[in-house]
């Protein structure tokens, strides 16, 4: 092989390896950028995952929240309207209605992300709040015809009633996460629906006289 043969072989290897290097590096480069492109992607995508999870705890603080406070503050109007009634004093039944309303329309919304536990427990406290907002409503007269039966649903009002509400605001707590599941939690509501139950047994045969125009 003369000198001029091996000089240009020589010369053609070197450019050879410079495009192979060349190409090597493009396609290189290439693939990183493939990669990089595949976690930004893969970061976007989990950024609105998180997102959107916040986005829908929020949701569920708000609606939880609303409930918690439109079913206290009907409880407490409820009660003031009871005692005010019996006392023959004045109260404002349009205001109890008013937020009777309210109180379900947050309601509405709270059962659309509440757990079937929460559920369980909204419901039971619904039914007690029901109950106590009929019977403000009502003739006292025709629904009490004791001081003594009067007496006795005031008390499921301060206290059982109360609790009812205490297990609701425990429920929505464990829905959000804030604590941890109450194993009692079940046992009590029903404990609360018995009492609940036991009260409307007593006002069932005077209800309707007690609605009557």
């Amino acid at each position: 092989m003369s000198a001029e043969t091996t000089a240009l072989i020589v010369a053609l290897a070197g450019v050879l390896g410079t495009l192979s290097a060349t190409v090597i590096t493009q396609r290189a480069a290439f693939r990183v950028k493939q990669l990089e492109s595949v976690d930004r992607q893969r970061e976007r995508s989990e950024d609105r995952v998180e997102t959107a999870r916040l986005h829908a705890l929020q949701q569920k603080r708000e609606a939880f929240a609303d409930l918690n406070t439109a079913a206290r503050r009907l409880r407490a109007l409820a009660h003031e309207t009871l005692l005010a009634r019996e006392q023959s004093k004045d109260c404002d039944l349009p205001k109890l209605i008013e937020l009777r309303a309210s109180y379900r329309d947050a309601l509405g919304q709270a059962q659309m992300l509440l757990s079937d536990r929460g559920l369980t427990m909204a419901d039971e406290a619904n039914d007690a709040l029901a109950l106590v907002t009929g019977v403000a409503r009502g003739d006292l007269r025709k629904l009490f015809p004791t001081t003594e039966s009067f007496n006795e649903f005031r008390a499921w009002i301060d206290a059982p009633l109360v609790d009812s509400l205490r297990l609701l605001r425990r429920a929505l707590r464990e829905d959000l996460g804030v604590v941890p599941e109450s194993q009692d939690l079940l046992a009590e509501r029903e404990r609360l629906a018995a009492k609940r139950r036991k009260i409307e047994a007593a006002l069932r045969p005077r209800w309707l006289d007690a609605w009557r125009d």
